[in-house]
């Protein structure tokens, strides 16, 4: 994710954003743990691992690593979103402010009269 990541605008976006990074870094974290354990369980004693074990290990990670990839998909799916988001509300305030300096200089010929 990383210091470039766009900001959420609302707090919903926020949140949602923020839940998934935490999920990754779980995610991100189980996988390593399972890596790590199937490593030093077939390196240590390859004979107390049968091979439907470690496939269900290795399934188990793949999955994950998969989990992780959709979560990382979805996150820039949002991001993407936020920065649309972002710029119709950037968009819609210049409008705004083109409105009210049009009606206050309305107002002002209106009293000069």
């Amino acid at each position: 994710v990383g210091a470039n990541r766009t900001r959420c605008a609302s707090d919903a976006c926020a949140h949602r954003s923020h839940d998934m990074e935490m999920q990754i870094k779980t995610l991100s974290r189980e996988l390593a743990m399972k890596d790590a354990q199937l490593s030093s369980r077939t390196a240590s004693s390859p004979l107390c691992y049968t091979e439907r074990q470690q496939k269900m290990l290795k399934q188990q990670s793949s999955e994950q690593s998969h989990r992780i990839a959709d979560l990382m998909l979805q996150l820039g799916d949002l991001q993407a979103e936020n920065a649309r988001l972002k710029t119709t509300l950037k968009a819609e305030d210049k409008m705004k402010q083109e409105l009210l300096a049009g009606y206050h200089t309305s107002l002002k010929e209106i009293t000069e009269i």
